[in-house]
């Protein structure tokens, strides 16, 4: 036997009428894969008074919660959802207040 010798290469070219031999004009993707929205990094500046009330909800939440422990940005996004429930001029009256 003759190890020195290069081994010849096989062949890899399609030949013949199959599909995968005749050239294609590109598609649409297909689009199997359905991405979830990302979260986005927000931050604000409470006041000092802002943030004592919030810390004193999330105590009073948790206080009668069982189970699973609410963060603030748990309560942040119930306060949210039921902003999106309130009417606004409900939510005007109260930013009046506030501001």
């Amino acid at each position: 036997m003759d190890s020195n010798k290069p081994k010849a290469k096989k062949s890899t070219a399609i030949v013949g009428s199959s599909k995968l031999s005749k050239a294609q004009s590109p598609q649409e993707p297909l689009n199997l894969i359905q991405k979830k929205n990302k979260s986005k990094m927000h931050s604000y500046r409470l006041q000092p008074i802002d943030e004592d009330s919030l810390k004193k909800m999330l105590k009073d939440i948790n206080a009668i919660r069982t189970g699973k422990i609410i963060t603030e940005t748990g309560l942040i996004r119930g306060l949210i959802s039921l902003g999106a429930k309130t009417k606004p001029e409900k939510i005007l009256k109260a930013l009046k207040d506030v501001l």
